[in-house]
């Protein structure tokens, strides 16, 4: 079993299937990226708002995370990056999904829209 100190109270955890990449998210304005294979942190991405829900791409080694002021980022937890903050909501982004494709997804939000974001040109 590996333990892995997450330093925050932790939203949501994911795995990224295609490297050995767990990711968490907190209200600390963080997601963070852990090396499965040596039990570390890998870094540390800073959203300007707690994060409450990170999820890796299907196919891609990127994640998108959702923050309270209403912001979502394109994450490349490969490359270290932000390749990508997407805004439009008017309040807390609660949840996304990603399209069938993998080339966007789709967010909810407190004000009350769903939006529709494309990931091509991240």
């Amino acid at each position: 079993m590996k333990v892995f100190l997450l330093r925050a109270d932790v939203s949501r955890v994911g795995l990224e299937c295609s490297l050995p990449h767990l990711l968490s998210c907190a209200l600390d304005k963080t997601v963070r990226v852990w090396d499965l294979g040596s039990n570390t942190e890998r870094h540390v991405f800073e959203h300007e708002a707690g994060v409450v829900m990170v999820r890796p791409h299907p196919k891609e080694p990127t994640a998108v995370s959702c923050a309270l002021d209403g912001s979502l980022r394109a994450l490349d937890h490969r490359a270290c990056t932000v390749a990508k903050v997407m805004r439009g909501h008017g309040d807390v982004v609660h949840a996304f999904a990603f399209t069938e494709n993998g080339e966007g997804f789709v967010s909810v939000s407190d004000d009350h829209t769903a939006r529709v974001f494309s990931l091509v040109d991240a």
